[in-house]
């Protein structure tokens, strides 16, 4: 009982980090010489690389806790 709700929060406080990190990767950058926002692409596709982690660790949460 006690690792599984070690379990829980390592995998909680992982997805909400990698959320966190993944959301901001994807936002476009502000350039102050230009004064409009440029598309990051390679942030982008880190960003959505994240949010695929993020599925695949609540996705093994999910069945090691209800599995």
């Amino acid at each position: 009982m006690i690792v599984k709700i070690l379990i829980t929060i390592v995998a909680l406080v992982s997805i909400i980090f990698l959320g966190v990190i993944s959301n901001a990767l994807i936002q476009p950058i502000w350039n102050n010489t230009e004064k409009k926002r440029i598309e990051d692409f390679e942030g982008k596709v880190l960003g959505y690389a994240g949010f695929a982690a993020c599925s695949i660790i609540f996705m093994l949460w999910y069945h090691y806790i209800f599995g």
